[in-house]
């Protein structure tokens, strides 16, 4: 399809197109409030510190820091905190965390309809994650410790027997040696245990949230008027794809070229289509001689009358087989028919079916 048969489309069904447009700026000034009420957002910036060399490191990052703060347990602690009598994961799906590796920090952002409430949240959920990680990091750290006392013990027994052993045979060099062995190994066990009194991980704020700003959740569409255009707009483009189709599913002939290839034959006259006033006057040749209606009317009656007679009229007129004279074109037997019927009578209609 070119421009102007899409130019066409929208000039026939332009009334569809204006009425949805109409429709929808007014379903938006009716139902929607003059200001929409946006929503506010508070961030908490952490910053979370491992010493490696404590305990042999700890796997506590900022990546692990931003995945644990929307967790079951982080978000229910929260909600007990905050006297939240929801379900906490609706609680927790306010709150978004951002880890930043190259700095080491977690940026921990939470959005409310009240911008206390969302610093609130968002300070809460920094608290809550950062103690729950530091109870698992001290559970796990209590486990090792548990399990470094259960050694040194072990080693320390183990000591006292070789220690007996060697009283009794000083000169056995192979006790001595397991003995020192086991000394070593006792001093490594301290090294870890007292690298383990400490925690590894720390965590410091950057930046506490304090009271949330405002944010717009769709640029353009926070005053009536701004959403009153968007709807025009919305309701423009379907307007126009609903005229596309019905256009398409229209089986009218609105052309003449239409006409002449569905038909076969020539199309003599196009006569334009009434509007409801011009339909009222009986004769629009008398009332309007000058018009373009008239003078379509005028051409087709011109066609008609040069619809060639029969051939008795031709013999009467001295047309003899053989004449050179020029003949008028014959018309098909449909289309003479057809012009005789409205010799009397002209149909006005420009719009005519493709089954006729």
């Amino acid at each position: 399809m070119t421009p102007t048969d899409y130019l066409s489309i929208a000039r026939r069904h332009w009334k569809l197109i204006a009425a949805l447009v109409v429709v929808a700026v007014a379903v938006v000034y009716w139902t929607s409030p003059e200001k929409a009420k946006g929503t506010y957002e508070a961030t908490h910036i952490v910053e979370v510190s491992v010493d490696e060399g404590r305990g042999g490191g700890s796997d506590t990052t900022p990546e692990k820091v931003a995945l644990y703060t929307t967790v079951d347990q982080v978000a229910a602690r929260a909600a007990a905190t905050l006297g939240y009598d929801g379900d906490p994961a609706a609680l927790a799906n306010k709150v978004q965390a951002e880890a930043d590796r190259t700095v080491g920090v977690v940026r921990i952002t939470a959005t409310d309809d009240d911008p206390d409430r969302a610093a609130e949240i968002a300070n809460t959920f920094a608290a809550e994650v950062e103690g729950y990680l530091t109870e698992q990091d001290r559970a796990e750290r209590d486990e090792d410790l548990q399990a470094i006392q259960t050694r040194e013990d072990e080693i320390r027994a183990e000591i006292a027997a070789l220690d007996g052993q060697i009283l009794a045979d000083p000169a056995n060099t192979l006790l001595v040696s397991e003995r020192d062995e086991l000394i070593r190994s006792l001093g490594e066990q301290e090294e870890r245990r007292n690298a383990l009194a400490t925690d590894p991980v720390s965590y410091a704020t950057v930046q506490t949230a304090t009271s949330g700003s405002e944010r717009d959740p769709l640029p353009g569409t926070r005053s009536r008027e701004q959403r009153m255009l968007l709807a025009g707009v919305v309701a423009l483009v379907l307007g126009f794809g609903l005229a596309i189709a019905l256009d398409r599913s229209d089986t009218r002939i609105r052309h003449r070229r239409t006409a002449e290839a569905h038909f076969g034959s020539p199309v003599l006259a196009e006569v334009p289509q009434f509007n409801l006033p011009a339909r009222r006057r009986k004769l629009v040749v008398a009332d309007e001689p000058d018009s373009v209606r008239a003078e379509a009317f005028r051409t087709l009656r011109t066609a008609i009358m040069l619809v060639r007679q029969p051939d008795h009229a031709e013999r009467g007129n001295g047309h003899q087989e053989g004449s050179h004279l020029p003949r008028r074109p014959s018309l098909t037997p449909k289309w003479r028919a057809t012009l005789e019927r409205h010799r009397s009578q002209l149909s006005t209609s420009t719009e005519l079916p493709l089954s006729a």
